[in-house]
């Protein structure tokens, strides 16, 4: 008789967030098969995929793959595609040369919500699309975020509400 021992990891209910007050978004978590592969932080790194044009908004009948948090074979797929595209190995893991390529690619800008506060948006410049995403400086009632963390607009979202980087949590809406 054989017996066989199965370990089997199950994560916690409470989801992960990126909330550094870094500028700069540095230490985000490695996306990926075998990494982080749902939640929002997934959603913002397919809105970087679609901003350009690799993936779509919405699906449809003519399209395969769109902003849904969820990184299966297309966002591994897509992701080559796009780290190829930049000059980058296309091993599709959006890790820290990813990252630090996608944020080569952003320009900022400071403004306020009309809370009397500053908040610092960044636009990620993508060939086709922009995408915005912003650190908060205080809590905002109008973006249901706490101070420090970043968030994002994603264009799946017809709604426009900002969406944490959490995960596994899928918080934005997507079409």
């Amino acid at each position: 008789m054989s017996l066989a021992l199965v370990l089997t990891v199950v994560p916690s209910n409470a989801a992960m967030a990126y909330s550094a007050s870094n500028p700069t978004l540095t230490g985000l978590p490695v996306v990926g098969l075998n990494y982080v592969r749902q939640g929002n932080l997934v959603g913002f790194w397919q809105n970087i995929l679609y901003a350009d044009s690799y993936i779509t908004k919405c699906l449809s009948v003519n399209s395969l793959h769109a902003i849904d948090g969820h990184f299966g074979s297309r966002s591994h797929q897509y992701t080559g595609y796009w780290q190829s595209h930049f000059g980058l190995t296309g091993d599709g893991i959006v890790g820290p040369n990813t990252w630090g390529n996608m944020w080569s690619r952003v320009y900022a800008s400071n403004s306020s919500l009309g809370d009397g506060h500053v908040h610092y948006y960044k636009y990620y410049d993508g060939s086709f699309h922009d995408i915005s995403f912003i650190r908060l400086t205080t809590t905002s009632a109008y973006d249901h975020a706490l101070e420090g963390e970043w968030g994002f607009h994603s264009k799946s979202n017809p709604n426009g509400d900002m969406a944490d980087l959490d995960y596994p949590a899928i918080t934005f809406y997507p079409c």
